[in-house]
Formats: structure tokens, sequence, C-alpha cells
């Protein structure tokens, strides 16, 4: 079938859909250095298609996300591992003295990339932690114990 046999909402479509590919390669070049994985391709290409979700509203969980902060407010791409080692005893004492645990692979990778981007000092990230939600249930579990 030639191009001009195509109905002309099969061209829409494509021309649609190619548009909001574009748009979601561009936004992600903008906001994450990178292009989009399969996986928000995927996921995100019907939402646009179909206008369940705008570009600005697809920037705007970019801005809110984990990688995010990790990889643009933090630029862990550009921290050496071994400045990122230097704060993982660090970490797992405190960790120990403040919850009674080792921290898990994410809590442990996000304290390590505050120490060493500078974002955070030991004195701040205790502070922070020594005040998390998880420190009130363990100190509550604490005086519960006591009490019997």
């Amino acid at each position: 079938m030639r191009d001009d046999q195509i109905p002309n909402d099969s061209k829409s479509y494509d021309s649609k859909k190619n548009r909001h590919m574009e748009e979601l390669n561009n936004l992600y070049q903008e906001t994450l250095h990178r292009k989009p994985d399969s996986e928000t391709i995927i996921r995100n290409l019907p939402l646009l298609k179909n206008d369940k979700i705008t570009i600005a509203e697809l920037k705007q969980n970019i801005y809110e996300s984990q990688e995010y902060f990790e990889r643009i407010i933090l630029d862990k791409d550009n921290i050496p591992k071994s400045e990122l080692k230097k704060h993982k005893k660090f970490v797992c004492d405190l960790y120990k003295d403040l919850f009674y645990r080792k921290p898990d692979k994410r809590g442990l990778k996000l304290c390590e990339l505050l120490l060493a981007s500078g974002h955070m000092t030991k004195k701040e990230l205790r502070d922070k932690l020594s005040t998390s939600d998880e420190k009130y249930v363990v100190r509550q579990a604490k005086i519960y114990d006591y009490a019997d």
C-alpha cells in the first residue's frame, strides 16, 4: 500500500506517535541527560497519544523522581566510587546506632551520595535520621520494651 492509499487517520496516528516520541526524547535529554528507556516509552507513549498525560506532567514526575535527585541534584555520575566508599562505614555505624540494623541498599546509597556530594554533613545526616519516622518507631518500641 502506497502512502497516498493509507487512511488519513493512520497517517495522523503515526504523525502523532512520532511527535510524541520526539517530545519524550527531548524531555529525557533535557532533564535526565539520557534517552528514555524502553519501559518509559511503552508506559508513556500511549498516555501521551491518548491525552492522558502531558509533557509538563511527565516533566514534573521526572523532577520528583529518585533518579533526577541522584543523577542531577546530587550529580552522582561525577562522584568517584572511592569517594562514596569513604562514607560507608559512617553510614553503617549510624544506622546501627540509631535503628539497630544495617542500612538497606537504597538508604546506604542515598546517604553516601548526600555526604560525598556535600549536600549534607555527617552531623546534618545524623540529625535528620534522628528525627525520622523510623527513629520515632524505634524509640517507642524501646519504651514499650522497658515498660514490661
